[in-house]
């Protein structure tokens, strides 16, 4: 689940044109001018060509990490208790702990879980992306650039936040199910929420880790192909 994501291909729009060809009876202008128009035109058709079969902008399925369970976890099972005891609603207080036993009380924790997963929690911001997406010359295919890419961005981080949450849902509902088989069985529980909420922050850790480490790989295939066009231009 941490590592699910929706890949939506994109493409590399082309700015410079290729170079017209000479007339009959005209004589080419050539020079260096012309050689890096028809460079620049040439790294172009190549960043698209490579845009259109393997390129694509990823959209995690569960953008949240293990953030929901352990918001829904802390205010089921702690502080909507606690809090109703402090000020003074003890009957409150008694029915949530009865509650939190029943399988009622599952539903409404998945159901915690499934809501914390809309909240902003390492969201991709659809406005920035699209302004971005317009900056560096790049669309997701079939999608108009602009208004149109923000909107189609924003529709598909809603259905992978519903699709992330509800499977997020499932599995803390089936981590807290099977602590409460093991007490019934063995006497004690195995903690499986906590398991599953260590698991998931060491992964997304570690995602982010090899997150910071692909800027200096790109920076390095950015700085070449500024070198090549300078090459190019003396």
């Amino acid at each position: 689940l941490a590592s699910s994501e929706v890949r939506l291909p994109i493409v590399q729009y082309s700015k410079v044109p290729p170079p017209d060809p000479p007339q009959p009876g005209q004589v080419s202008a050539g020079g260096r001018a012309e050689l890096l128009a028809s460079a620049r035109a040439l790294l172009d058709k190549k960043a698209a060509a490579a845009g259109s079969t393997g390129a694509f902008f990823p959209l995690l399925l569960n953008s949240s990490g293990v953030m929901p369970m352990i918001i829904a976890s802390a205010a089921f099972y702690g502080i909507l208790p606690k809090a109703a005891e402090f000020v003074g609603l003890i009957g409150v207080a008694n029915f949530i702990y009865g509650l939190q036993a029943t399988a009622w009380g599952l539903l409404v924790y998945g159901l915690l879980v499934f809501a914390m997963e809309f909240l902003p929690f390492g969201a991709v911001n659809p406005p920035e992306v699209a302004e971005y997406f317009t900056m560096i010359d790049v669309g997701i295919r079939g999608v108009a650039p602009g208004y149109n890419t923000q909107q189609f961005l924003s529709q598909k981080m809603r259905q992978c936040k519903f699709w992330g949450g509800l499977a997020l849902a499932g599995l803390a509902v089936t981590a807290n199910l099977f602590d409460q088989l093991c007490l019934s069985i063995v006497g004690t529980t195995l903690a499986t929420t906590s398991l599953v909420i260590i698991v998931g922050a060491v992964m997304q850790t570690s995602r982010q880790v090899e997150s910071l480490l692909e800027g200096p790989r790109l920076q390095h295939k950015l700085d070449n192909e500024r070198r090549i066009i300078q090459s190019l231009s003396m």
